[in-house]
């Protein structure tokens, strides 16, 4: 997920672009349309922010978890570590709302 949230956000403009194109033709406008109206809505860029910079931090986790030399221990401290991180920025996040 984290490669297809950070490739919309990279070429966000390139992919409306693209989308303008196909809705000037006669077949696909409207599946174009469609994607298009889902793309500008703000909710999907939140997300899509939102996923990048949670799975920045798991990604170290998951290549860790993955490699053949796993130092299950280790692995335990960096779980915790993002715990720790995920939840302070959640209690940052609810006070500043």
């Amino acid at each position: 997920m984290r490669n297809i949230s950070y490739g919309l956000l990279k070429h966000y403009d390139k992919v409306l672009d693209i989308l303008d194109e196909i809705q000037n033709q006669t077949v696909g406008n409207s599946y174009a349309t469609s994607y298009k109206l889902t793309l500008l809505n703000f909710e999907i860029l939140v997300v899509a922010i939102v996923t990048q910079f949670l799975l920045g931090y798991l990604r170290p986790l998951f290549i860790e978890l993955q490699s053949e030399n796993c130092d299950l221990v280790e692995s335990t401290r960096s779980i915790s570590n993002i715990s720790y991180i995920f939840s302070r920025d959640t209690r940052t996040f609810r006070g500043s709302i």
